[in-house]
């Protein structure tokens, strides 16, 4: 049966499309995670992840956590960025480094999708550990608030 045979089945079709693109880009976005897993257990295996982990000034639970917000971290932050209007691509390398670290180590990425969502920009969410920080990039936004 095609597409266009079935009017009923025009409509599933539409419906489970978008259904299938969302979990095709969550197993891809699985695999990722697991070939990261798999590198870094061989780095561990070798005795090399210890000394990384501390060069990063990261423990064990924290990196656990980067991994398992790979990769959905780094495009939750470039979209509230985005969202705020703060300019990501420009920013110098230690205050990407600091936002990427605070969004990483986030438990609260459904509670941002949800946010970057609504498409409310007044305030940040209190729950961002980012929201001061982004705040701090964006001055002009504040005086236009004393302003208004």
């Amino acid at each position: 049966m095609t597409r266009s045979s079935n009017p009923d089945g025009a409509a599933h079709y539409d419906m489970i499309t978008p259904l299938a693109q969302r979990v095709r880009k969550a197993m891809a976005e699985m695999h990722q995670r697991h070939a990261l897993r798999a590198e870094f257990a061989e780095y561990e295996r070798i005795g090399v992840l210890e000394p990384l982990l501390r060069e990063l000034g990261l423990s064990h639970h924290e990196f656990q956590l980067l991994v398992a917000h790979h990769p959905e971290s780094t495009k939750l932050l470039q979209e509230m960025a985005t969202h705020v209007g703060v300019d990501y691509k420009h920013l110098n390398a230690r205050i990407k480094r600091e936002l990427e670290r605070s969004c990483s180590l986030c438990t609260a990425h459904a509670r941002c999708r949800r946010w970057i969502d609504s498409l409310v920009v007044e305030d940040y969410p209190p729950f961002c550990p980012n929201g001061a920080l982004f705040e701090s990039l964006r001055p002009h936004l504040g005086e236009t608030k004393a302003r208004g």
